[in-house]
This record gives structure tokens, C-alpha cells and sequence, in this order.
């Protein structure tokens, strides 16, 4: 049985919390989610499913220490999951599918993270919605996005104007043609104002593959900077762009690397958009498919065959004769990789270890 907390020594049965959602549906007058809080913490939702809001479906405003774990949140003309403003939150097995069905007018996203202090959001699978699937954004810090599955959205997952976030150990294909993969940016609107920043971000372990136009891209709307970004061992796999700046290298500090990944078969090439802007990024030991024509950095490993055991199948793992074993430049590789096992030298390019 479902239950939410409110401390330990609080709870109330799915009935009743069913009750309410049905109740709250037909209230034109609420705006803002089937379950909503405000200003409040150690709130518990377990094990719900709530569909069919005419605004978003979970909604949180203010608050502290809050999970939302084995729910299922579908078919809202709204956001999703909505953390809006507050720290240490947590969303963990949940679905999230076919949200913000209003369109681009909508409010938020399938998963929010917005101004949030401290937030973890793992073995999620969000898919199917009309924008973007998770989205780290406006200052959050101090989280993490890890074993994931997101396909099937505008945009699959999305760091916008953050800072101290790990995205890693996600499963992410098949966004809408107008999204992509994995996009960090930085948009001026949204409180709090400047500075307008995206820093201290760690992609790692990323299986990327079919997503239009991009697997992973940088974009600024209007001012911003990029700094402290690394972007190792993940594959990049039959994407539009493989990795691609929008932006010049005005918008680029200090620390933007890019090694270790493997870029196979990018329809558009494995490195793209504006060049000044890839020059400010090092680029460096990554493994491409020998039909790329893109330039490619240094150190670059260049094949006709990776070697992946059932490439049909999306099974991406390597054969040990592939050339991406003990490749890898060492410093910045995961400890572990997308399966969870232990890394040890020399290590491998891309997610998976090398049998």
C-alpha cells in the first residue's frame, strides 16, 4: 500500500490520497499540482500514481528534505515532478511519461529540479513527453542524475544555469527532432537573476544514442559562461551532432574537457557548430568511427570497428579486442562504470569496461 509521510509518526493510506487527487482534479481554481506543498518538510510520497491533472502533478514550493519514490505521474497538461525552490529532495523509481501535454506554454518540466539546494534524482524513467524529461535548472547545485532512462522527450535531460551536478550511469535515446540528448545551457530568465553560469558539471557513463539534433550540446540564450565541465567515458552513438557548441568561445572559461568518449557514426560528425567555440574545449583520446571527417583534437583514436558485442541490439558493450581497452587517458575516469563494476588500469574509453 502507497502511503505518504510527514514524519515518522504521520501517515495516510493511498485510499485517502486518492481521494484527494480525484477531488483536486475538478478544481479549476488550483493551479498548481494534484499533490502540492508549500513551505513544508520531511514529506515522504510513496508508491502514488497520479494522472490526468489539469497542471502538474506533483508539485513542490519551499521545501526541505522531501522524497517521492515509486510513483507514477502521467498525462498532466503540466509539469510532472516539480521541486521549486528548497534543498535536499530526492526522486527515486519513479515514471514520469506524457506530461506538460499543454504544449510549449506549459509550466515546467516532466522532472523539475528548480533552485534547488542539494536533490538526487535516480532509476527514473521518464519518457514520452512533450518537453523537456529532467531538468536540473536556475541554480540548483549540490545534486545528481544517475541511472536514468529518458527517451522519447523534446529534450531528454537538460542542466540549464547550474552549478556541482553529476550526470552519470544514464540511458539516454531517442529525443524529439527539436531536443536532443544531453544539453547544458545557461537561459537568462528565471530568479534568481546573475550570475549566468554553468560550472563544476561531471557527465559520465552515458550510454547517448539516436537523438536529433544532438547527442550532448553546449547553448547560451544571450550571456553566459561555461567553466570546470567534464565530459568523459560516455558513448555518443548514430546521433545528429555528436557533441556540438552552439556558442563561440566567448562563452567558454576555463576546464571544458572532453576525453575518453567514444563518437560513433554521428550523422553530422562527431564535433560541430561553432569552431572558435570547440576550440576552447579540450578535446582529447577520444575514439571515432574512421568516416568522420570532423576535427577531432588530440590524441584521437580513429577506427573502422569498435567492437561492440551485439551493435543490432543496442548492446554496447566491447569485445576485449576492442580498441577502446586500456585507452583511456586517467585522470578524470570514473570509478566505476555503467554497470556499476569497478574500474582498474589501464582503463577503458568510453562506458563500459573492457572484459
Amino acid at each position: 500500500m502507497g502511503i505518504v509521510k510527514r514524519a515518522a509518526d504521520l501517515a495516510f493510506t493511498f485510499r485517502f490520497i486518492r481521494m484527494l487527487v480525484m477531488k483536486w482534479e475538478n478544481w479549476d481554481a488550483y493551479k498548481e499540482g494534484l499533490i502540492a506543498m508549500a513551505s513544508r518538510s520531511y514529506i515522504h510520497l510513496d508508491g502514488l500514481t497520479v494522472t490526468n491533472s489539469k497542471y502538474m502533478g506533483i508539485h513542490s514550493y519551499k521545501s526541505h528534505h522531501v522524497k517521492v519514490t515509486n510513483c507514477t505521474v502521467s498525462h498532466t497538461q503540466d509539469g510532472g515532478i516539480i521541486f521549486n525552490q528548497g534543498s535536499e529532495v530526492l526522486v527515486d523509481g519513479c515514471e514520469v511519461h506524457h506530461t506538460n501535454l499543454r504544449g510549449l506554454t506549459g509550466m515546467h518540466e516532466a522532472v523539475t529540479i528548480r533552485t534547488i539546494d542539494g536533490f538526487e534524482v535516480k532509476n527514473t524513467y521518464v519518457h514520452d513527453c512533450v518537453e523537456e524529461g529532467i531538468d536540473a535548472k536556475y541554480h540548483a547545485t549540490n545534486g545528481s542524475i544517475h541511472h536514468c532512462e529518458a527517451h522519447s522527450n523534446s529534450l531528454n535531460i537538460y542542466v540549464d544555469k547550474a552549478n556541482n551536478i553529476d550526470v552519470y550511469n544514464n540511458l539516454v535515446h531517442s529525443s524529439g527532432p527539436e531536443g536532443g540528448g544531453i544539453l547544458l545551457g545557461i537561459e537568462i530568465d528565471g530568479d534568481p537573476p546573475e550570475p549566468y553560469t554553468t560550472h563544476n558539471i561531471n557527465v559520465y557513463n552515458n550510454v547517448i544514442y539516436d537523438n536529433y539534433p544532438y547527442g550532448i550540446a553546449f547553448w547560451v540564450e544571450g550571456s553566459g559562461t561555461y567553466y570546470d565541465i567534464l565530459v568523459t567515458n560516455n558513448l555518443l552513438y548514430k546521433n545528429g551532432d555528436g557533441i556540438r557548441s552552439f556558442e563561440s568561445g566567448s562563452h567558454f572559461g576555463n576546464n571544458v574537457i572532453i576525453q575518453n568518449n567514444i563518437l560513433w557514426q554521428n550523422s553530422s560528425g562527431a564535433f560541430t557548430g561553432n569552431a572558435s567555440g570547440l576550440s576552447k574545449m579540450l578535446r582529447e583520446n577520444n575514439l571515432f568511427d574512421d568516416k568522420d571527417s570532423t576535427e577531432h583534437g588530440n590524441s584521437p583514436i580513429i577506427t573502422s570497428d569498435v567492437m561492440f558485442v551485439n551493435e543490432s541490439a543496442s548492446n554496447f558493450r566491447l569485445l576485449s579486442e576492442s580498441p577502446a581497452a586500456g585507452s583511456a587517458v586517467s585522470e578524470g575516469v570514473p570509478d566505476t562504470d555503467f554497470d556499476d563494476a569497478a574500474r582498474t588500469a589501464p582503463h577503458d574509453i568510453g562506458p563500459f569496461i573492457v572484459p
